[in-house]
Parts: structure tokens; sequence; C-alpha cells
């Protein structure tokens, strides 16, 4: 049988792995990693925090102080390394898994929001203050551990997960949930459904379904605070679709709510949180003279 020509070519050598894009993989295991590093100038910053994810305060916040050459960690995301892959089980079903662990690239420490938070004083003096911290995100994390899928058209995959809204801002966002640069990727209110924590459930389910242009999804939480999740239950659901041809581009639009038990019991505000994304790409096509 011929070689899947639109796989990734494994390493053969140190030039492969420095000069391509090949992949390190040894009997379906692949190593993968990310590293994120700078310089940078801000008017108004704070200390870096080697066990916070995103390592500088990018954003202005209480923490800041004055002007400050520094370095500047994980502006783009948070460097990582980590082991994935892909086995097939039968019956329409893989086990996939993805295990890595976010670091600081300068000091070499793992990145631990909850560590830096727990560490991090509530009411700090100025001068103790530190970057911020992203409790989301904890030493070493575990992505999907199986994937049901009957067709290209859908998929259901287990355990944990991003949710739904963070994967509408990852897909939305124009500049890619970054730290430096992206207020919503900064912070994990909107990809957490207004609670940080819930930008990633442990315990879950998620379901895509695509039929022609339209879209729908959905996510469940299953499990509570005992299986390191964020809250003692949690759903999301998604609608969407692409209208083509539009004015020589196409317009992406999909709403999102979120519902959440967190204890103790917030008050009332409305209705669980939605959120609604709308994109248009065009391309553009030098014109023949």
């Amino acid at each position: 049988m011929a070689a899947d020509a639109s796989a990734p070519k494994t390493c053969s050598g140190v030039w492969d792995f420095i000069g391509t894009d090949c992949q390190l993989t040894w009997y379906g295991i692949t190593l993968y990693g990310v590293i994120d590093a700078g310089y940078g100038y801000q008017t108004h910053a704070a200390p870096l925090d080697p066990r916070s994810p995103p390592g500088a305060s990018y954003l202005v916040q209480k923490t800041n102080r004055g002007p400050r050459w520094d370095l500047a960690p994980n502006g783009l995301q948070n460097s990582y390394i980590g082991i994935k892959g892909t086995e097939p089980i039968g019956w329409n079903t893989s086990v996939v898994f993805a295990l890595d662990a976010g670091f600081d690239p300068y000091s070499l420490k793992l990145s631990s929001g909850p560590g830096s938070a727990l560490t991090t004083p509530v009411f700090p003096e100025p001068a103790n203050r530190v970057g911020g911290f992203e409790p989301s995100r904890p030493v070493v994390q575990w992505q999907r551990l199986c994937r049901r899928q009957l067709s290209e058209l859908w998929h259901a995959d287990g355990f944990r997960q991003n949710s739904l809204t963070y994967d509408g801002v990852l897909e939305y966002d124009p500049m890619g949930a970054s730290y430096a640069f992206s207020p919503i990727g900064w912070q994990g209110i909107t990809c957490g459904g207004g609670n940080t924590e819930n930008c990633r459930h442990t315990t879950s389910l998620k379901y895509r379904l695509t039929v022609g242009q339209a879209r729908v999804a959905a996510i469940w939480q299953f499990g509570g605070y005992g299986q390191n999740n964020a809250s003692n239950g949690a759903y999301q659901v998604g609608v969407g679709g692409d209208i083509p041809n539009l004015a020589n581009g196409v317009l992406s639009v999909d709403a999102i709510t979120a519902m959440s038990e967190i204890l103790p019991r917030p008050p009332s505000r409305g209705g669980p949180p939605t959120s609604m994304a709308r994109r248009y790409r065009r391309s553009c096509r030098k014109r023949s003279r």
C-alpha cells in the first residue's frame, strides 16, 4: 500500500529535525512542542513570574508599575513540550491522547496557574507584585483519551478537552489568543464562559456534527470538583455555519451558550452566558490586465 503523501514525514536525522517540519515519531508516539521567547519594552510592566503561563504582565493591571525592558516569554502562546498519539482500536474508534507540560523558556520552570495564584499574595505590596497568572492551566495537562468517528461529518471525543467557548476564542480571535496582544487571550473569562477555570474540562464528552455549511457542537462535563473539574457539572451548546460567495468572501458565524454549577452558587444575573462570534474572510486576487 502506498504511503499517504499528506502525512508528515518522520525525522531521519539531526538536519531533518532542524531544517524541516518532520515529526519525532516512534511506534506511533510523537514528541512535539513550542518554544516562545523574546525581549521587549513596556511602559507599565511588572517583574516576571516564571510559574505563570504568560510569564509577564502584558496587559495593564494592578500588578503593573513603571517602564521596563525585560524578557518577554510566551508572548504568542505558552511554551510547552509533550507527547501525543492516535491508535485505532476497531469499531471506528481510536484512542487519542496528548500529554504536555508548559514551561518558562528562560528559567525552564514548569508553568502552573494554580501554583502562581497560590504563591502570589492576595493583596501584595506594590514592590512585590509580579506578572499575572492563568489558573485554568495546571503543571501537566492531558487532552482527550478517546475518539469515535463514523464519518468525516461527525466525531465524539471523551475526557479532558477545551470548552466550546475556548475553541471559539482560538478560531475567531484575530490575534490567535496571544498572551501579549489579545485581551481575550490573556484572561480566561471569555473562554470559561465567565469563570476562568472552566476553559478546560477534565471529565467530559464533546460531540461535533457538520452538514454542508452548517455545524452544531455540544460538550458535557460529568463529574465534579473531585475529578479535577472547575465545577460540579457543566454543558455548552454551539450552532454555526458559513455563508460562502458573499461579496467574494465567506461569512462565518457561531453562537455558544454555557451553563455550569459552581459552589457556592453566585447570584443570578439573568440566564446562562451566551457568546456570539462572526468573521468575514475574503481572498485577495490579482486583477488581470
